[in-house]
């Protein structure tokens, strides 16, 4: 006899809540939650801690921007070997979707930053 709609959908209700696993879930945020009180009441105690800490983060920061920089140069320096190796009757077509392709990308990351 095939199973009801109801009685099925139940089954699968349970299969989804993995009580177990979101129970340790749950207990693993309590104990990360514990140990960031106890790092914050630290770095709160100590102000020269708190200004490494802030030179840190600046420090890391300005390593990314960097980093993206280095990779945007990277880019363009292969975009243009990748150019320099189509054949001359391709070129200017090639050259044009390129720069079109480039100009939405970059509209479109200048419009979710900003």
């Amino acid at each position: 006899m095939p199973e009801d709609i109801v009685t099925r959908l139940t089954r699968e209700s349970f299969k989804l809540m993995d009580t177990e696993g979101v129970f340790l879930q749950a207990m693993q945020d309590i104990v990360k939650d514990e140990i960031k009180k106890r790092i914050m009441a630290r770095i709160e105690k100590d102000p020269a801690l708190r200004e490494q800490i802030k030179i840190a983060v600046e420090d890391l920061i300005e390593a990314r921007i960097k980093e993206g920089y280095a990779m945007m140069r990277l880019g363009k320096i292969a975009a243009r070997i990748g150019l320099e190796m189509i054949p001359s009757d391709m070129k200017e077509d090639v050259t044009r979707e390129f720069t079109s392709l480039l100009e939405r990308e970059i509209s479109e990351i200048f419009q979710k930053i900003s």
